[in-house]
């Protein structure tokens, strides 16, 4: 049975007949049943369908320590998630491959990226690597305060530095103990 919600112009929630009324995300809406579904299931499709099983696969697997604190902060009407898969779908090929890492985005917002963002061995540490960039703290929308969030992807999967490190610091040291895999 379906029932109507704030009277006649409200959110219709329920089934009448082949008639489905529901709300998500707040946004209210009614759909139709389908009364057959025929998969044409062409080349088009399935390439699409590997990129989308690629894109939600990574989603899934760091859901919490990126998805939920990050994004979920930027979706609107839409989960964190979905904006995810929609903001990264596009760095993936027809089979399903990470085709640009450049492409591939961990955070959404108007902090500006860190520049001069390197990458080395760190003899002082075992195992470590060390992280520089250049102080970008003067630039609109920066602040001295902000704190990157390192992430890499590796063939066994995906790791989080546990440590933050601060922007106008230039520098972080990060032993292979702090990583933490999603």
């Amino acid at each position: 049975m379906g029932k109507i919600n704030q009277g006649i112009l409200g959110g219709v929630s329920g089934t009448v007949g082949n008639v489905v009324g529901a709300s998500w995300k707040g946004i209210d809406y009614i759909r139709i049943k389908a009364d057959h579904y025929n998969d044409a299931n062409s080349e088009k499709q399935v390439q699409h369908r590997a990129k989308f099983s690629a894109v939600v696969a990574l989603a899934q697997s760091i859901k919490l320590k990126i998805i939920h604190p990050i994004w979920n902060q930027k979706a609107v009407k839409m989960s964190g998630f979905n904006l995810f898969v929609k903001e990264n779908i596009g760095a993936y090929d027809e089979e399903g491959n990470v085709s640009d890492y450049s492409l591939l985005k961990y955070s959404l917002g108007n902090v500006p990226n860190a520049d001069d963002l390197a990458i080395a061995d760190d003899a002082a540490v075992e195992g470590g690597i060390k992280v520089t960039w250049s102080d970008n703290s003067a630039d609109e929308g920066a602040m001295a305060t902000d704190q990157l969030m390192l992430v890499a992807m590796a063939a066994d999967g995906i790791y989080v530095a546990e440590n933050r490190c601060c922007k106008k610091c230039r520098n972080c040291r990060c032993p292979s103990s702090i990583w933490t895999r999603c």
